[in-house]
């Protein structure tokens, strides 16, 4: 394996600097494009349950290129609930309640979160991947 990571190292650094650029671009795009989606499922949610959770009304004006911390902050009440199982842990100050709510919001409203929320694990990966090839140079 050694060998193998010593003959293609140049190649799987970069396919991996590729897909990591690729998904964080990506990214930006979604979330731009998630904007108007996003505030149509706060007034609903806001409508249902009087106020969204504590950590998204704080970041409430964020974005993905100013603040990306608060951005993930800012919708992770949407795509935790969409993509993990419900976990009191994940979620404390939602109850199951407001956690089906917005599984069974419709897909054309959340699907953008869901592919947002998979190309954060995507590059996730991809940066634990160049951790891990970085030792070998």
């Amino acid at each position: 394996m050694k060998s193998f990571l010593n003959d293609y190292m140049p190649w799987l650094i970069f396919g991996d600097i590729v897909i990591m650029m690729g998904s964080v671009f990506t990214m930006f795009i979604v979330s731009v494009l998630s904007k108007k989606k996003y505030e149509i499922i706060v007034d609903k949610y806001t409508e249902k349950f009087g106020s969204i959770p504590l950590l998204a009304a704080m970041s409430k004006e964020a974005s993905f290129i100013g603040t990306p911390s608060l951005y993930g902050g800012k919708i992770a009440f949407i795509t935790n609930s969409l993509v993990y199982p419900y976990c009191r842990l994940m979620h404390p100050q939602m109850t199951r309640e407001q956690y089906s709510f917005i599984r069974e919001l419709p897909s054309n409203l959340t699907f953008i979160f869901k592919v947002q929320e998979w190309l954060f694990i995507l590059t996730a990966i991809s940066l634990v991947l160049m951790l891990f090839l970085c030792q070998y140079i």
